[in-house]
């Protein structure tokens, strides 16, 4: 086995396949990462045609409706752990959080290697707080934030441990991460192996609460709350989605459903594919 991102150990064991890639997972912290043969450049990976294929392209109408709605719902959980500072987005794709985080009162910053989306972004906001580029672009001041949000990232990052000393910098001293992140412990994991949705090569490691704690711990970080990561779709959103994902047994087929029902994409609807969201605070002395 490769040495484990997070904990360096050597000893593991393929946990499934995807293609002719093999998921392995360690045996001292049980993360689950791809191997690290395959090799993906983030400005073509996440180029505007990721963005389409998803939805996350689209600034109006049912779509955007939902993710505001999703924005909405994990602001409400953090507010409940953090005044209202400065936010960071990092990976903020066309801004849709941080539209909602700047009219609950929030100051936002955001960060993605998405140069079309982050054009978006400013342009949804008409803030120039919003940057295009790396980790190694994050040239924002230490203890600077006090909340850096991650949605739906944490899963494309090759070395999480240098990621976490750089956030741990520029949080200040109680300064708060919030994740969400697919969960692979979660039950529909368990129940889809190798069909569940989250397993592509864009995902190179893939968490449960134990391998996150581990991660978490290691860097100086406390875990204060997890819980089930609630999304909202529209039917239009679940078909771009299902299109996405063709491991998923009979996902063309569900994909022509909710093509059909379109007109019912005004209705907003929660739903969960096996995501946890992580709130940790920063530790200090």
């Amino acid at each position: 086995m490769q040495a484990c991102p997070i904990c360096s150990s050597v000893f593991g064991k393929i946990y499934t396949f995807f293609g002719a890639h093999a998921y392995w997972r360690c045996d001292n912290c049980r993360l689950v990462f791809l191997e690290r043969s395959v090799s993906l450049s983030p400005e073509v990976s996440y180029d505007l045609s990721y963005l389409q294929a998803r939805g996350d392209a689209v600034t109006e109408g049912e779509v955007f409706k939902a993710k505001e709605a999703t924005a909405e719902h994990y602001l409400s959980i953090l507010e409940r752990y953090s005044d209202r500072g400065n936010l960071l987005d990092l990976g903020c794709s066309t801004g849709a959080f941080l539209k909602c985080a700047k009219k609950r009162g929030w100051r936002v910053y955001g960060l993605d290697v998405n140069e079309p989306a982050v054009a978006v972004a400013r342009q949804c906001l008409n803030s120039e707080d919003i940057r295009a580029g790396c980790l190694d672009d994050l040239k924002f001041p230490d203890n600077f934030f006090s909340v850096i949000v991650m949605l739906d990232v944490l899963e494309h990052i090759n070395e999480p441990a240098g990621l976490m000393r750089i956030l741990h910098k520029k949080l200040k001293s109680d300064g708060l991460l919030f994740f969400v992140t697919p969960n692979v412990d979660s039950m529909s994991s368990k129940i889809l192996k190798n069909k569940w949705p989250q397993l592509f090569l864009l995902h190179v490691c893939l968490y449960g609460p134990t391998s996150m704690e581990f991660l978490l711990e290691k860097n100086h970080f406390s875990v204060i709350k997890t819980g089930w990561a609630k999304k909202f779709m529209c039917a239009n959103m679940m078909r771009r989605h299902l299109l996405c994902c063709p491991n998923i047994i009979f996902s063309k087929a569900m994909a022509a459903f909710f093509k059909r029902i379109s007109f019912l994409n005004r209705l907003i609807f929660p739903f969960n594919i096996g995501q946890f969201y992580v709130i940790a605070q920063k530790k200090t002395g």
